[in-house]
């Protein structure tokens, strides 16, 4: 079984990892501004670059570009061969299912979905995928238990 991120996933997950960057920042702006603190030149233009354009680029990017045989998958979890392997742009996981021992969701908002092996744990949000893919993860999991 391979679960890949779709694009509406992938773009609720990076909203969901940008907000509350923008939200701060946002937040120290007003109160900068309430406490009478002149703002840097170019500050909030600065960050803003940083907080939006780049998540915005990559996500138009991807959209863009990311089809065809060349298309890589953003997020994705697979489950066969005896391994249980995620894959992330930045970050990747590997359990073997002989070591697979237990799967849980951590956090209030979002949740941490960790699948735990004996030496090594696999974690990421739940929001990398659909609520029906998570579904479909658990019951897999539930088999291999």
């Amino acid at each position: 079984m391979k679960v890949v991120q779709t694009r509406i996933q992938g773009l609720i997950f990076r909203l969901s990892e940008s907000v509350p960057s923008v939200l701060l920042m946002l937040i120290m702006l007003v109160a900068l501004a309430f406490l009478g603190r002149d703002l840097p030149k170019d500050f909030a233009g600065f960050y803003l670059a940083g907080l939006l354009v780049l998540p915005i680029g990559v996500t138009l990017w991807l959209a863009a570009f990311n089809s065809g045989k060349s298309k890589i998958d953003e997020y994705s979890l697979s489950i066969e061969n005896g391994s249980i392997v995620f894959r992330g742009l930045t970050k990747s996981g590997f359990v073997m299912v002989s070591d697979f021992q237990d799967y849980e969701g951590n956090g209030v908002w979002p949740k941490t979905f960790r699948i735990k092996g004996r030496e090594k744990n696999i974690e990421f949000s739940e929001l990398v995928f659909s609520p029906s893919q998570i579904l479909q993860i658990k019951e897999v999991l539930n088999e291999l238990r």
